[in-house]
């Protein structure tokens, strides 16, 4: 996925920086029907939607995510504690694989302590 993405970006920045070059004429732009003509190089003119569309675009699959990574952080505190709940299973097992060993009676306490 990576690769297609630079397949498809490097063409993209190559015509976006061509038409910038080729493009540089004044444009005459009436801002927001108001009347007002402000005189802009072409290539602004036509790139400045695709910029502002990119970053709206970036900042609406951010917003989005948000849930996504709100419960990727609560299942990997899960993931740790039951880690740890784990690994005080495994020192009980050998406590008692060592007890039944050396036929003693398992420290029942241990047991306990960990429920």
């Amino acid at each position: 996925m990576r690769y297609f993405s630079w397949i498809l970006t490097i063409p993209l920045t190559v015509l976006a920086v061509a038409f910038a070059v080729f493009n540089r004429e004044a444009a005459a732009i009436d801002v927001f029907g108001s009347g007002i003509m402000v005189d802009v190089p072409l290539y602004i003119a036509v790139l400045t939607p695709f910029v502002i569309g990119f970053v709206l675009g970036g900042i609406i699959a951010y917003a989005g995510g948000s849930k996504t990574r709100r419960k990727a952080r609560r299942l990997e505190k899960e993931n740790n504690a039951l880690k740890k709940v784990n690994e005080s299973l495994a020192d009980v097992q050998q406590q008692i694989i060592a007890d039944n060993v050396l036929n003693k009676k398992p420290d029942l306490k241990l047991i306990e302590g960990n429920k």
